[in-house]
């Protein structure tokens, strides 16, 4: 588990990947590549190309989330080898100005969930790709929000395919979160197309930093 803490743990856990591969290897290294669920959190150090060194590795990942980071901005990163992610949060990346191009490889995206990113401010066109995607939560991004109004708004379009979408409209009770809680990583109940909610208590662990699981076997 790694949280508030220095990126050197990841980079070393990295390093041992890779020297499992070797024969002489004992069998009891850690083979990321059998890890199901990512979520890190404010890792002190830790860059985009070192994020991007890691999911590498995290070829059987079904869900994950990042957040709380300064350092990361997510440009250039390398995403096909996540065909088995289905879920994907990013919340409170404050150098995030765009969704990475490389997102459309993720054909097996279910869930997309956005929040608390301050200078993201459009959807990119290759959110059409995104074919299996079935929710899309957004939440204190004001003026992303208003780009995907339904029907009038700019990046409507982009996103019409999508059958759930959940504008999380902010209000002062909201601000008085910290960052990385949000509402939108629960499963919508009722099918709807388009769904404005004002935020509420998050549903979700209030400490999970940080979860990791592997396949049986």
């Amino acid at each position: 588990m790694l949280s508030n803490t220095s990126s050197r743990p990841l980079k070393q856990t990295i390093k041992m990947n890779i020297n499992a591969k070797a024969p002489s290897t004992s069998t009891s290294s850690l083979r990321l590549s059998k890890l199901k669920s990512f979520d890190v959190h404010n890792i002190d150090g830790l860059d985009t190309h070192t994020l991007d060194e890691c999911l590498q590795h995290l070829t059987s990942l079904e869900r994950l989330t990042i957040r709380d980071w300064k350092e990361v901005d997510l440009e250039g990163m390398q995403w096909e080898p996540l065909k088995n992610l289905s879920r994907l949060e990013i919340v409170s990346i404050p150098k995030l100005v765009s969704l990475p191009i490389g997102l459309q490889h993720l054909t097996n995206l279910q869930g997309l969930y956005l929040c608390h990113l301050p200078n993201l401010t459009s959807l990119p066109d290759e959110m059409r790709c995104l074919t299996n995607l079935q929710i899309l939560g957004i939440e204190g991004l004001p003026q992303l929000e208003e780009r995907c109004r339904k029907d009038i708004g700019t990046d409507w379009q982009k996103i019409a395919h999508i059958p759930n979408i959940r504008l999380c409209q902010q209000t002062a009770a909201s601000l008085k979160r910290r960052p990385g809680d949000h509402v939108l990583a629960e499963q919508l109940e009722e099918p709807s197309k388009l769904v404005l909610l004002k935020p509420r208590r998050r549903l979700i662990r209030q400490h999970g930093t940080i979860r990791a699981s592997s396949a049986a076997g």
